[in-house]
């Protein structure tokens, strides 16, 4: 399931929702995870991939 959220985020980066940091992007990938991640021209970055109970971004 978190596997296969890079190929859906490549298929259709900007569907999802605007990230909690300044250029980056989120997708909920099961009720409790979520990866944060970075588009470029070329290419998307994951950033991080989160429990949904972490406090983020961390202040």
């Amino acid at each position: 399931m978190i596997e296969e959220a890079p190929r859906s985020v490549a298929i259709a980066s900007y569907l999802y929702r605007n990230g909690r940091v300044s250029g980056t992007r989120e997708v909920v990938v099961h009720p409790n995870y979520i990866v944060v991640y970075a588009v470029s021209a070329d290419a998307i970055e994951v950033l991080n991939v989160l429990h949904s109970r972490q406090c983020y971004p961390l202040e």
